[in-house]
């Protein structure tokens, strides 16, 4: 029906290049329990095992892809672009999956030793109205606030974007609002626009994000498309590097054109870098868990701009980012490169605990710490004198002494007196003036 079907699977399931490596046993998958299965795009399936339909294939040359297993053969059923894939045959024996078009049914199937077949409920093909919602020209927000701008009966060819949050590529949507908030929730590139296929003529997966929304063209006649442009508003860089702040109850530490490796409580969108902040405070109040926030001003991840951190985490330089820091009695915010209390490494670095160049508290505090270190100086250097004094008038006295005694005659110590020198020990003939053991004072 479909020859050389253009098809582009966005799920790590479905690498082609990698599967054709594995070897057959490998790929091989003979169990099945019946059921239903729901692809990762929300498209129902009923499964009967052992079964097999043939004919209506809508590739040819070749005409089927390789999966890992069934389900891997129904994901790629769901997102297949470029015509509507009712159901697939599975063959478990060499991998191959074979897609069907609208007359596969699980009553036209038969029985088949090698194989398992999938068939998706027709209901969901039965697409909304496909009329525009709104007018051309007319905006537009996404549920979390993005403006788009609507273009009528218009399409893009190209230019796709596969958000790395959704699981699949493309992605369905029941309605163009939809479609406009898959834009405005994408991550890792800003969303541009969106092209959604009402009727689903291309296929289940009928919302197409786009990277830029230049190269616009009147839709096809066959073929239902509407187009939404992203319109964000242009957002106000202002960044004062290494300042304190403090929002909503909370103290931040700011730096600028950075970013920070450390895991994501939320990404929501604000419109400057103080209500990024103020979002962490207000997160705190009921959490307690936010402790640091990045800011994305240009939006080049996308809509959902402000980041909260569940910790400060390591720092990267990144242009027209900016980080911050909560400020408390633990985190001062340090140096902006992970390093929480660069000062003296005690647990007192710059912040609100005074101890550094924080605020003006800071400065007050380290004024103080100089005065109490000068005083303590001079008042050594003065002990030192002090004691200087002393051992010289201390020596002096002796060497008076010594003098005086040095004419005296030698005494002789008796056995009685000189049992009371140190230890018991007779030092006859004790000379005064020579080198003492013991002392005995007459």
């Amino acid at each position: 029906m479909f020859k050389n079907l253009a098809r582009r699977v966005y799920h790590p399931d479905v690498v082609l290049d990698r599967r054709e490596t594995q070897s057959l046993q490998e790929r091989a998958d003979p169990s099945c329990t019946g059921g239903d299965y729901i692809s990762k795009d929300g498209l129902h399936f009923d499964i009967k095992c052992d079964a097999n339909y043939a004919g209506d294939d809508l590739l040819s040359d070749p005409d089927h892809t390789s999966a890992s297993d069934l389900e891997d053969c129904m994901e790629q059923c769901a997102v297949i672009n470029g015509a509507i894939c009712y159901g697939v045959a599975f063959r478990y024996g060499d991998g191959a999956c074979f897609m069907k078009g609208d007359n596969i049914t699980i009553s036209d199937s038969r029985d088949s030793p090698d194989s398992h077949i999938g068939v998706a409920r027709t209901s969901q093909f039965q697409g909304p109205d496909p009329s525009c919602p709104y007018r051309t020209g007319s905006t537009h927000n996404s549920t979390n606030g993005e403006p788009f701008e609507i273009q009528c009966n218009t399409d893009m060819p190209g230019s796709d974007l596969a958000p790395f949050n959704f699981p699949t590529w493309p992605i369905h949507a029941d309605s163009l609002d939809e479609c406009m908030d898959v834009c405005s929730t994408a991550l890792g590139q800003f969303c541009a626009a969106v092209a959604y296929n009402p009727g689903m003529e291309h296929g289940y997966a009928n919302c197409y994000p786009k990277t830029t929304s230049d190269a616009r063209t009147v839709a096809d006649g066959d073929v239902t498309t509407h187009f939404a442009i992203a319109k964000p508003p242009q957002l106000e860089n202002t960044c004062d590097a290494n300042t304190n702040i403090t929002v909503n109850g909370e103290n931040f530490r700011i730096f600028c054109n950075q970013d920070r490796a450390a895991r994501d409580l939320a990404q929501v969108h604000e419109d400057s870098f103080r209500d990024c902040m103020g979002t962490c405070a207000t997160w705190n109040a009921a959490n307690s868990s936010c402790a640091a926030v990045v800011f994305d001003v240009e939006m080049e991840k996308g809509w959902t701009n402000c980041y909260l951190k569940s910790a400060t985490g390591s720092a990267t330089q990144l242009n027209s980012f900016a980080s911050a820091l909560l400020v408390n009695g633990t985190n001062d915010g340090g140096d902006g490169n992970g390093n929480e209390n660069p000062d003296d490494g005690s647990g007192n670095g710059d912040g609100d605990n005074g101890n550094g160049g924080g605020g003006n508290d800071g400065d007050s505090s380290s004024s103080t710490n100089v005065g109490a270190i000068a005083g303590g100086v001079v008042g050594g250097v003065i002990g030192l004198a002090l004691l200087g004094v002393l051992i010289w008038f201390l020596l002096r006295r002796r060497r008076r002494n010594n003098y005086n005694k040095s004419s005296s005659p030698t005494v002789e110590l008796g056995d009685a007196a000189s049992a009371a020198v140190v230890g018991g020990v007779n030092h006859h003939h004790y000379k005064h003036g020579a080198e003492k053991r013991g002392g005995y004072t007459p």
